[in-house]
């Protein structure tokens, strides 16, 4: 499992893990291409080839009406709900 923040990936991992399923945690910003290729070369050297990718973050935009709507805004969203799932997918396709 990858996120951003480890203490909900460890108590995540927790809930799911059982004697049959292992659970790994990975930390890293999705938006950040740097940290999705080193975390990706982590999991790859601990676990093995990656085969499946499930891209699942994502956030929303709370004053999204157009009058109220700031560029920032709307660049973090597209980073986080776009661009990170291009970064990630991108890089394990190239490793």
């Amino acid at each position: 499992m990858l996120a951003r923040r480890q203490r909900e990936l460890e108590a995540l991992a927790e809930e799911i893990l059982t004697s049959e399923n292992q659970v790994a945690t990975f930390a890293a910003d999705l938006t950040e291409r740097a940290a999705v290729e080193a975390t990706v070369d982590r999991a790859s050297q601990e676990l093995g080839p990656i085969d499946v990718v499930i891209h699942a973050a994502g956030i929303n935009i709370r004053e999204r009406a157009l009058d109220r709507l700031t560029a920032e805004a709307w660049e973090n969203m597209l980073r986080t709900n776009l661009t990170a799932a291009f970064h990630l997918t991108q890089v394990v396709v190239q490793r």
